[in-house]
């Protein structure tokens, strides 16, 4: 696989291969300084096709308060944006009570992550591989396992990429599982 584009700073790339090219086409301005310096979006274009999508690469901040700043940004893009749109990366957040195995999750965290995604109509993309994309390294007694990482997409994304799918593989020696978001897969391993 090439690297079209790549940045080491967020931890994303966007790749090529030689069935479906990928590039990535320009970078989106921050929007007036709004965007978090630590979430970048990219207009995205499959090579030889007129699939043209916006992406926007998340870090949630650990603090619950702090990360309301990414949710109004969110909320902003959807606002200001008629493309497709893939919405993905490490959210610090779960959505479900389910999605946290060794330490509580509070009401407040779900609602206000829910409420986020419901105003910006975008939903968790189908997804295989790793169910708790992180977790914390800690001994088996402090050990903590969270779904936190997340490839969301608008209505628009998921009628022109209906195939699409997020893939979370094995973390190795990291704390958060790699994502790779894949178009046009019509069969899915898992």
């Amino acid at each position: 696989m090439d690297t079209a584009g790549t940045t080491t700073a967020n931890g994303f790339a966007i790749l090529q291969d030689q069935e479906q090219q990928i590039q990535e086409a320009k970078e989106v301005e921050e929007m007036q300084g709004r965007l978090n310096r630590s979430n970048k979006q990219r207009e995205v274009q499959v090579v030889g096709s007129t699939h043209l999508f916006l992406c926007t690469f998340v870090y949630g901040y650990n603090e619950a308060t702090a990360r309301n700043i990414l949710w109004r940004d969110l909320i902003d893009i959807a606002n200001n944006s008629s493309l497709c749109w893939l919405v993905l990366g490490d959210f610090n957040n779960v959505l479900n009570f389910n999605e946290r195995i060794g330490a509580p999750i509070r009401e407040k965290e779900i609602k206000d992550f829910r409420q986020c995604l419901q105003m910006c109509s975008l939903t968790d993309i189908e997804s295989f591989g790793n169910f708790n994309t992180w977790n914390n390294k800690q001994d088996a007694e402090t050990r903590v396992y969270s779904k936190i990482d997340w490839a969301l997409g608008n209505m628009k994304w998921l009628q022109k990429f209906e195939n699409s799918a997020a893939q979370f593989l094995p973390e190795g020696d990291f704390d958060h599982s790699p994502i790779i978001v894949h178009l046009f897969q019509e069969e899915h391993s898992g």
